[in-house]
Protein backbone atom coordinates (compact mmCIF):
# COMPACT_ATOMS: atom_id res chain seq x y z
CA UNK A 1 0.00 0.00 0.00
CA UNK A 2 1.09 3.07 -0.97
CA UNK A 3 1.37 6.25 1.71
CA UNK A 4 1.47 10.06 1.09
CA UNK A 5 4.24 11.98 2.39
CA UNK A 6 4.15 15.69 2.19
CA UNK A 7 7.76 17.51 1.54
CA UNK A 8 7.31 21.03 2.92
CA UNK A 9 10.06 23.54 1.81
CA UNK A 10 10.63 25.23 5.20
CA UNK A 11 10.72 29.36 4.61
CA UNK A 12 14.41 31.00 4.14
CA UNK A 13 15.77 33.71 6.94
CA UNK A 14 15.85 35.74 3.86
CA UNK A 15 12.30 35.57 2.60
CA UNK A 16 11.98 39.04 1.21
CA UNK A 17 9.38 40.28 -1.64
CA UNK A 18 11.64 40.91 -4.39
CA UNK A 19 8.67 40.79 -7.57
CA UNK A 20 10.64 38.26 -9.51
CA UNK A 21 7.94 35.89 -9.89
CA UNK A 22 7.09 35.67 -13.87
CA UNK A 23 3.45 36.17 -14.10
CA UNK A 24 2.92 35.90 -10.59
CA UNK A 25 0.27 38.67 -9.64
CA UNK A 26 1.05 38.92 -6.00
CA UNK A 27 4.37 38.77 -6.30
CA UNK A 28 4.68 41.38 -8.63
CA UNK A 29 1.91 43.86 -6.75
CA UNK A 30 4.21 43.01 -3.19
CA UNK A 31 7.38 43.89 -4.88
CA UNK A 32 10.02 46.28 -2.40
CA UNK A 33 7.49 45.57 0.27
CA UNK A 34 8.69 44.98 3.77
CA UNK A 35 8.57 41.19 4.74
CA UNK A 36 8.70 39.15 7.80
CA UNK A 37 10.35 36.39 7.47
CA UNK A 38 10.06 34.91 11.43
CA UNK A 39 6.41 35.03 10.60
CA UNK A 40 6.72 33.52 7.53
CA UNK A 41 8.83 30.37 8.74
CA UNK A 42 6.40 30.44 11.59
CA UNK A 43 3.35 29.87 9.65
CA UNK A 44 5.02 27.31 7.27
CA UNK A 45 5.99 25.60 10.30
CA UNK A 46 2.57 25.44 12.14
CA UNK A 47 0.83 24.71 8.40
CA UNK A 48 3.00 21.50 8.45
CA UNK A 49 2.35 20.76 12.55
CA UNK A 50 -1.35 20.91 11.47
CA UNK A 51 -1.04 18.29 8.27
CA UNK A 52 1.15 16.07 11.13
CA UNK A 53 -1.24 16.75 13.92
CA UNK A 54 -4.18 14.82 11.35
CA UNK A 55 -1.55 11.65 11.48
CA UNK A 56 -0.51 11.99 7.78
CA UNK A 57 3.46 11.85 7.87
CA UNK A 58 5.45 15.20 6.86
CA UNK A 59 9.11 16.00 6.61
CA UNK A 60 10.43 19.75 6.32
CA UNK A 61 13.03 20.20 3.86
CA UNK A 62 15.60 23.00 4.97
CA UNK A 63 15.96 26.18 3.27
CA UNK A 64 19.21 26.59 0.95
CA UNK A 65 22.18 29.20 1.80
CA UNK A 66 21.64 32.47 0.38
CA UNK A 67 23.78 34.06 -1.30
CA UNK A 68 25.27 31.29 -2.89
CA UNK A 69 28.55 33.06 -4.13
CA UNK A 70 29.03 30.70 -6.98
CA UNK A 71 25.87 31.72 -8.73
CA UNK A 72 27.11 35.57 -7.82
CA UNK A 73 30.24 34.72 -9.44
CA UNK A 74 28.55 33.26 -12.14
CA UNK A 75 26.27 36.90 -12.84
CA UNK A 76 30.16 38.48 -12.67
CA UNK A 77 30.53 39.48 -8.91
CA UNK A 78 33.64 38.71 -7.58
CA UNK A 79 35.99 39.15 -4.52
CA UNK A 80 34.58 38.75 -0.84
CA UNK A 81 31.26 38.29 -0.01
CA UNK A 82 30.76 41.84 1.25
CA UNK A 83 32.26 43.04 -2.23
CA UNK A 84 29.92 40.79 -4.18
CA UNK A 85 26.90 42.01 -2.22
CA UNK A 86 27.54 45.44 -2.92
CA UNK A 87 28.40 45.14 -6.37
CA UNK A 88 25.29 43.12 -7.09
CA UNK A 89 23.32 45.56 -5.39
CA UNK A 90 24.93 48.70 -7.36
CA UNK A 91 24.51 46.98 -10.42
CA UNK A 92 20.93 45.91 -10.32
CA UNK A 93 18.97 45.39 -7.19
CA UNK A 94 17.13 42.99 -9.11
CA UNK A 95 19.86 40.58 -9.07
CA UNK A 96 20.74 40.68 -5.38
CA UNK A 97 17.48 40.20 -5.03
CA UNK A 98 17.20 36.38 -6.94
CA UNK A 99 20.69 35.76 -5.01
CA UNK A 100 19.39 35.99 -1.95
CA UNK A 101 15.78 34.77 -3.11
CA UNK A 102 13.98 32.25 -0.03
CA UNK A 103 11.88 30.62 -2.89
CA UNK A 104 12.80 27.15 -2.27
CA UNK A 105 10.41 27.51 0.47
CA UNK A 106 7.69 26.52 -2.59
CA UNK A 107 8.75 23.00 -2.91
CA UNK A 108 6.00 21.95 -4.88
CA UNK A 109 8.39 23.29 -7.70
CA UNK A 110 10.84 20.99 -6.37
CA UNK A 111 10.22 18.40 -8.27
CA UNK A 112 8.12 16.09 -10.42
CA UNK A 113 7.43 12.79 -8.80
CA UNK A 114 5.90 9.72 -10.18
CA UNK A 115 5.70 6.30 -7.37
CA UNK A 116 6.86 3.24 -7.91
CA UNK A 117 3.42 1.91 -9.16
CA UNK A 118 3.30 3.85 -12.37
CA UNK A 119 6.46 3.28 -13.55
CA UNK A 120 7.25 0.24 -15.55
CA UNK A 121 10.84 -0.13 -13.84
CA UNK A 122 8.64 -0.21 -10.69
CA UNK A 123 10.74 2.53 -9.02
CA UNK A 124 9.85 5.82 -7.53
CA UNK A 125 11.23 7.95 -9.65
CA UNK A 126 12.22 12.29 -9.08
CA UNK A 127 13.09 14.86 -11.45
CA UNK A 128 13.94 17.95 -10.34
CA UNK A 129 12.90 21.15 -12.14
CA UNK A 130 14.83 23.17 -14.01
CA UNK A 131 13.01 26.61 -13.03
CA UNK A 132 14.65 28.60 -15.99
CA UNK A 133 11.91 30.37 -16.31
CA UNK A 134 13.05 32.53 -13.78
CA UNK A 135 16.69 33.50 -12.82
CA UNK A 136 16.16 33.37 -9.09
CA UNK A 137 14.56 30.05 -8.91
CA UNK A 138 17.05 28.26 -11.92
CA UNK A 139 19.78 27.88 -8.88
CA UNK A 140 17.56 25.81 -7.08
CA UNK A 141 17.31 22.93 -9.80
CA UNK A 142 20.93 20.83 -8.54
CA UNK A 143 20.86 21.90 -4.82
CA UNK A 144 17.20 20.05 -4.59
CA UNK A 145 18.18 17.16 -6.35
CA UNK A 146 21.56 16.59 -4.15
CA UNK A 147 18.76 16.90 -1.09
CA UNK A 148 16.62 14.12 -2.81
CA UNK A 149 19.84 11.60 -4.01
CA UNK A 150 21.29 12.04 -0.41
CA UNK A 151 17.94 11.07 1.36
CA UNK A 152 17.55 8.09 -0.22
CA UNK A 153 21.24 7.09 -1.03
CA UNK A 154 20.56 4.13 0.84
CA UNK A 155 17.64 3.36 -1.56
CA UNK A 156 18.22 1.03 -4.36
CA UNK A 157 14.31 1.47 -5.64
CA UNK A 158 14.29 5.56 -5.62
CA UNK A 159 15.88 6.89 -9.02
CA UNK A 160 16.58 10.86 -8.56
CA UNK A 161 17.02 12.13 -12.15
CA UNK A 162 19.04 15.43 -13.13
CA UNK A 163 16.85 18.40 -14.46
CA UNK A 164 15.87 18.53 -17.99
CA UNK A 165 18.30 20.66 -19.80
CA UNK A 166 18.33 24.35 -19.20
CA UNK A 167 16.80 25.25 -22.62
CA UNK A 168 13.73 27.53 -23.18
CA UNK A 169 11.44 24.23 -24.63
CA UNK A 170 11.95 22.45 -21.58
CA UNK A 171 11.02 24.45 -19.17
CA UNK A 172 10.13 22.96 -16.27
CA UNK A 173 8.14 23.81 -12.82
CA UNK A 174 7.56 20.71 -11.17
CA UNK A 175 4.57 19.01 -9.51
CA UNK A 176 2.89 22.72 -9.55
CA UNK A 177 1.85 21.41 -13.42
CA UNK A 178 1.30 17.82 -12.64
CA UNK A 179 -1.73 16.16 -11.36
CA UNK A 180 -2.03 12.03 -10.49
CA UNK A 181 -5.02 10.53 -9.97
CA UNK A 182 -5.59 7.46 -7.88
CA UNK A 183 -8.43 5.61 -6.22
CA UNK A 184 -8.51 3.16 -3.33
CA UNK A 185 -8.92 0.03 -4.67
CA UNK A 186 -5.68 0.20 -6.57
CA UNK A 187 -2.17 1.66 -6.44
CA UNK A 188 -1.91 2.65 -10.05
CA UNK A 189 -2.52 5.80 -11.06
CA UNK A 190 -3.16 8.54 -14.06
CA UNK A 191 -0.69 11.01 -14.40
CA UNK A 192 -1.09 14.35 -15.93
CA UNK A 193 1.16 17.01 -17.59
CA UNK A 194 0.16 20.14 -17.90
CA UNK A 195 1.62 22.94 -20.06
CA UNK A 196 1.46 26.21 -21.50
CA UNK A 197 1.57 24.96 -25.37
CA UNK A 198 0.42 22.29 -27.61
CA UNK A 199 1.39 20.66 -30.86
CA UNK A 200 -2.75 20.62 -31.20
CA UNK A 201 -3.54 24.16 -30.21
CA UNK A 202 -2.70 27.47 -31.20
CA UNK A 203 -3.58 29.76 -28.35
CA UNK A 204 -1.13 31.00 -26.42
CA UNK A 205 -0.95 33.98 -23.63
CA UNK A 206 0.12 37.14 -24.88
CA UNK A 207 0.95 38.67 -21.69
CA UNK A 208 2.96 36.38 -19.62
CA UNK A 209 5.60 33.97 -20.80
CA UNK A 210 4.66 30.11 -20.29
CA UNK A 211 6.71 28.57 -17.64
CA UNK A 212 5.80 25.04 -18.16
CA UNK A 213 6.38 23.44 -21.79
CA UNK A 214 4.69 20.47 -23.47
CA UNK A 215 7.68 19.09 -24.53
CA UNK A 216 8.80 18.89 -21.02
CA UNK A 217 5.98 17.07 -19.98
CA UNK A 218 6.92 14.31 -22.60
CA UNK A 219 10.43 14.29 -21.70
CA UNK A 220 9.55 13.36 -18.20
CA UNK A 221 6.99 10.88 -19.34
CA UNK A 222 9.56 9.04 -20.77
CA UNK A 223 12.06 9.47 -18.02
CA UNK A 224 10.02 8.66 -15.56
CA UNK A 225 9.14 5.49 -17.86
CA UNK A 226 5.54 6.21 -17.12
CA UNK A 227 2.88 3.66 -19.57
CA UNK A 228 1.06 5.93 -22.28
CA UNK A 229 -2.33 4.73 -22.16
CA UNK A 230 -2.33 5.91 -18.57
CA UNK A 231 -0.34 9.53 -19.24
CA UNK A 232 -2.13 12.26 -20.36
CA UNK A 233 -1.12 15.87 -21.79
CA UNK A 234 -3.34 19.17 -21.17
CA UNK A 235 -3.13 22.20 -22.15
CA UNK A 236 -3.57 25.25 -19.66
CA UNK A 237 -5.97 27.93 -20.67
CA UNK A 238 -3.98 30.89 -22.46
CA UNK A 239 -6.37 33.12 -21.16
CA UNK A 240 -6.12 32.00 -17.17
CA UNK A 241 -2.11 32.62 -17.45
CA UNK A 242 -2.60 35.80 -18.63
CA UNK A 243 -5.08 36.95 -15.78
CA UNK A 244 -2.23 35.69 -13.53
CA UNK A 245 -2.89 31.52 -13.30
CA UNK A 246 1.45 30.88 -14.10
CA UNK A 247 0.84 27.60 -12.32
CA UNK A 248 -1.92 24.95 -13.13
CA UNK A 249 -2.11 24.72 -9.51
CA UNK A 250 -3.84 28.03 -9.19
CA UNK A 251 -6.59 27.00 -11.08
CA UNK A 252 -6.91 22.84 -10.98
CA UNK A 253 -6.27 20.40 -7.89
CA UNK A 254 -6.59 16.69 -7.81
CA UNK A 255 -6.32 14.53 -4.52
CA UNK A 256 -6.70 10.81 -5.08
CA UNK A 257 -10.28 10.30 -7.50
CA UNK A 258 -10.97 13.91 -6.85
CA UNK A 259 -10.62 16.42 -9.02
CA UNK A 260 -11.22 19.93 -8.38
CA UNK A 261 -11.24 22.46 -11.25
CA UNK A 262 -11.97 25.80 -12.65
CA UNK A 263 -14.00 25.86 -16.23
CA UNK A 264 -11.73 28.11 -17.54
CA UNK A 265 -8.39 25.95 -16.48
CA UNK A 266 -7.65 24.34 -19.84
CA UNK A 267 -7.90 24.74 -23.57
CA UNK A 268 -8.81 20.82 -24.05
CA UNK A 269 -12.62 19.87 -24.89
CA UNK A 270 -14.83 17.23 -23.23
CA UNK A 271 -13.29 14.70 -25.41
CA UNK A 272 -10.39 14.95 -23.73
CA UNK A 273 -11.80 14.71 -20.60
CA UNK A 274 -14.12 11.56 -21.24
CA UNK A 275 -11.01 9.71 -22.35
CA UNK A 276 -9.00 10.54 -18.97
CA UNK A 277 -12.08 9.40 -17.36
CA UNK A 278 -12.65 5.96 -19.14
CA UNK A 279 -8.73 5.51 -18.87
CA UNK A 280 -9.23 6.30 -14.69
CA UNK A 281 -11.96 3.71 -14.43
CA UNK A 282 -10.52 1.05 -17.03
CA UNK A 283 -7.26 1.29 -14.72
CA UNK A 284 -8.75 1.39 -11.97
CA UNK A 285 -12.64 0.08 -11.29
CA UNK A 286 -13.61 3.23 -9.90
CA UNK A 287 -15.37 6.44 -10.63
CA UNK A 288 -13.54 9.87 -11.51
CA UNK A 289 -14.82 12.49 -9.41
CA UNK A 290 -14.36 15.83 -11.58
CA UNK A 291 -15.80 19.10 -10.16
CA UNK A 292 -15.92 21.88 -12.09
CA UNK A 293 -16.40 25.37 -10.77
CA UNK A 294 -18.07 27.79 -13.02
CA UNK A 295 -17.44 31.51 -14.01
CA UNK A 296 -20.29 32.31 -12.79
CA UNK A 297 -19.80 30.99 -9.21
CA UNK A 298 -15.82 32.02 -8.88
CA UNK A 299 -14.27 34.14 -11.38
CA UNK A 300 -10.51 33.21 -12.41
CA UNK A 301 -9.74 36.76 -10.79
CA UNK A 302 -11.23 35.19 -7.78
CA UNK A 303 -9.43 32.35 -7.94
CA UNK A 304 -5.90 33.71 -7.98
CA UNK A 305 -6.59 36.03 -5.07
CA UNK A 306 -7.67 33.60 -3.04
CA UNK A 307 -5.90 30.46 -4.08
CA UNK A 308 -8.98 28.20 -3.95
CA UNK A 309 -7.25 25.79 -5.97
CA UNK A 310 -3.93 26.21 -3.83
CA UNK A 311 -5.43 24.36 -1.26
CA UNK A 312 -3.91 20.86 0.30
CA UNK A 313 -6.06 18.05 -0.12
CA UNK A 314 -5.38 15.13 2.79
CA UNK A 315 -6.39 11.64 3.45
CA UNK A 316 -6.59 10.16 6.99
CA UNK A 317 -5.00 7.57 7.90
CA UNK A 318 -6.89 4.25 7.32
CA UNK A 319 -6.59 1.30 9.87
CA UNK A 320 -7.46 -1.20 6.78
CA UNK A 321 -6.68 -0.32 3.23
CA UNK A 322 -9.92 -1.34 2.13
CA UNK A 323 -11.69 1.75 4.43
CA UNK A 324 -13.46 3.96 1.85
CA UNK A 325 -10.79 7.56 2.36
CA UNK A 326 -11.49 10.44 4.54
CA UNK A 327 -10.51 14.18 3.17
CA UNK A 328 -9.84 16.84 5.22
CA UNK A 329 -8.74 20.16 3.20
CA UNK A 330 -6.40 22.44 4.25
CA UNK A 331 -7.41 26.64 2.58
CA UNK A 332 -5.72 29.65 2.96
CA UNK A 333 -7.56 32.04 5.61
CA UNK A 334 -8.20 34.41 2.31
CA UNK A 335 -10.87 31.65 0.90
CA UNK A 336 -12.16 32.52 4.10
CA UNK A 337 -12.96 35.87 4.50
CA UNK A 338 -14.43 35.85 0.20
CA UNK A 339 -17.53 34.65 0.11
CA UNK A 340 -17.50 32.82 -3.12
CA UNK A 341 -14.72 30.13 -2.10
CA UNK A 342 -16.27 29.80 1.29
CA UNK A 343 -19.70 28.60 -0.53
CA UNK A 344 -17.93 26.53 -2.37
CA UNK A 345 -16.09 24.98 0.17
CA UNK A 346 -19.12 24.92 2.66
CA UNK A 347 -20.99 23.37 -0.14
CA UNK A 348 -18.31 20.48 -1.27
CA UNK A 349 -17.76 19.84 2.85
CA UNK A 350 -21.74 18.90 2.74
CA UNK A 351 -21.82 16.50 -0.31
CA UNK A 352 -21.44 13.21 1.78
CA UNK A 353 -20.48 11.71 -1.99
CA UNK A 354 -16.80 14.18 -1.37
CA UNK A 355 -16.21 12.44 2.17
CA UNK A 356 -14.51 16.12 2.81
CA UNK A 357 -14.92 15.97 6.85
CA UNK A 358 -13.57 19.27 7.81
CA UNK A 359 -12.13 22.33 5.99
CA UNK A 360 -9.00 24.25 8.06
CA UNK A 361 -8.17 27.82 6.81
CA UNK A 362 -4.82 28.68 7.06
CA UNK A 363 -2.71 31.88 7.98
CA UNK A 364 -0.30 32.07 5.33
CA UNK A 365 -0.10 35.51 4.81
CA UNK A 366 3.44 36.18 4.11
CA UNK A 367 3.37 33.13 1.33
CA UNK A 368 -0.03 34.36 -0.34
CA UNK A 369 1.80 37.73 -0.57
CA UNK A 370 4.46 36.51 -2.77
CA UNK A 371 2.68 34.21 -4.65
CA UNK A 372 2.16 30.80 -2.43
CA UNK A 373 -0.69 29.01 -0.63
CA UNK A 374 -0.86 26.14 0.91
CA UNK A 375 0.02 23.31 -1.74
CA UNK A 376 2.71 25.81 -2.99
CA UNK A 377 4.59 24.85 -0.03
CA UNK A 378 4.30 21.24 -0.16
CA UNK A 379 5.79 18.43 -2.56
CA UNK A 380 3.58 15.21 -2.28
CA UNK A 381 5.59 11.90 -2.07
CA UNK A 382 3.83 8.42 -2.60
CA UNK A 383 5.95 5.86 -0.87
CA UNK A 384 5.85 2.07 -0.52
CA UNK A 385 6.79 0.87 3.14
CA UNK A 386 10.26 0.04 2.37
CA UNK A 387 11.07 3.33 0.48
CA UNK A 388 9.76 5.03 3.59
CA UNK A 389 11.62 3.48 5.95
CA UNK A 390 15.05 4.06 4.29
CA UNK A 391 13.94 7.46 6.30
CA UNK A 392 15.56 8.66 9.24
CA UNK A 393 12.11 7.70 11.44
CA UNK A 394 13.40 11.16 13.65
CA UNK A 395 12.69 12.59 9.80
CA UNK A 396 9.08 12.89 10.29
CA UNK A 397 7.61 16.06 11.53
CA UNK A 398 6.41 15.39 15.73
CA UNK A 399 5.86 17.25 18.87
CA UNK A 400 9.81 17.38 19.63
CA UNK A 401 11.05 18.15 16.02
CA UNK A 402 8.18 21.15 15.91
CA UNK A 403 9.62 22.74 19.29
CA UNK A 404 12.91 22.14 18.23
CA UNK A 405 12.72 23.87 14.47
CA UNK A 406 10.77 26.78 16.73
CA UNK A 407 13.24 27.77 18.37
CA UNK A 408 15.66 27.84 16.04
CA UNK A 409 12.73 29.78 14.01
CA UNK A 410 12.91 32.59 16.63
CA UNK A 411 16.35 32.27 17.35
CA UNK A 412 17.59 32.91 13.89
CA UNK A 413 15.19 35.16 11.89
CA UNK A 414 14.68 38.78 11.75
CA UNK A 415 11.49 40.31 12.19
CA UNK A 416 11.41 42.25 9.33
CA UNK A 417 13.43 42.69 6.21
CA UNK A 418 13.76 44.70 2.64
CA UNK A 419 16.54 44.00 0.16
CA UNK A 420 18.40 46.93 1.04
CA UNK A 421 18.84 45.45 4.46
CA UNK A 422 20.74 42.81 2.67
CA UNK A 423 23.66 44.96 1.56
CA UNK A 424 24.66 44.38 5.39
CA UNK A 425 26.99 41.72 5.48
CA UNK A 426 26.71 41.23 9.02
CA UNK A 427 23.62 40.61 8.43
CA UNK A 428 23.94 38.45 6.07
CA UNK A 429 26.85 36.45 7.34
CA UNK A 430 24.11 35.91 10.21
CA UNK A 431 21.52 34.77 7.82
CA UNK A 432 23.60 31.98 6.08
CA UNK A 433 24.83 30.64 9.51
CA UNK A 434 20.93 30.41 10.51
CA UNK A 435 20.88 28.13 7.90
CA UNK A 436 23.92 25.86 8.52
CA UNK A 437 22.51 26.01 12.13
CA UNK A 438 19.20 24.50 10.93
CA UNK A 439 18.45 21.12 13.39
CA UNK A 440 18.17 18.80 11.20
CA UNK A 441 20.08 19.88 8.42
CA UNK A 442 22.74 16.60 7.82
CA UNK A 443 19.68 14.68 7.45
CA UNK A 444 19.63 16.32 3.84
CA UNK A 445 22.96 17.84 3.06
CA UNK A 446 26.58 15.86 4.01
CA UNK A 447 28.24 18.90 6.03
CA UNK A 448 31.32 20.45 4.56
CA UNK A 449 34.26 20.12 7.14
CA UNK A 450 34.29 24.28 7.53
CA UNK A 451 30.79 23.88 9.03
CA UNK A 452 31.45 22.08 11.73
CA UNK A 453 33.17 24.54 13.64
CA UNK A 454 31.38 27.77 12.59
CA UNK A 455 27.95 26.80 14.05
CA UNK A 456 26.67 25.73 17.10
CA UNK A 457 23.38 23.62 16.90
CA UNK A 458 20.47 24.62 19.03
Amino acid sequence: MLCEVNFDGLVGPTHHFGGLGVGNVASQTNRSRSSRPREAALEGLNKAWLIAQLGVPQILLPPLVRPDRAYLSALGFHGTLAEQVKAAYEADPQLLSAAMSASAMWSANAATVSPAPDTADGKLHITPANLISSWHRAQEAHERGEMFRYLWRNSQDVDVHDPLPSILPLRDEGAANHLRLSHTATEQGIEIFVSGDSPKIEAAPRRFMIRQTWQAGMCLGRAHRLHPHRTFHLQQSAAAIDAGVFHNDVISTAHEHLWFMHEEAFECGESSFNEIEEAFYKQTGGELRRIVVKTAELSVRAAVQTYLFNSQIVTLPKADAREPSRFHWIAPQQCQAAPEPRILLENWRKESTLSIEKIHFVALQESMANGGGPACLRLRIQLYQRQRDALPADLFLDAEQYDRVHQWIVKWYPESLALADLTDVTLVEHLQQAVLAYPYRSYFVRPARHEFNSIKLL
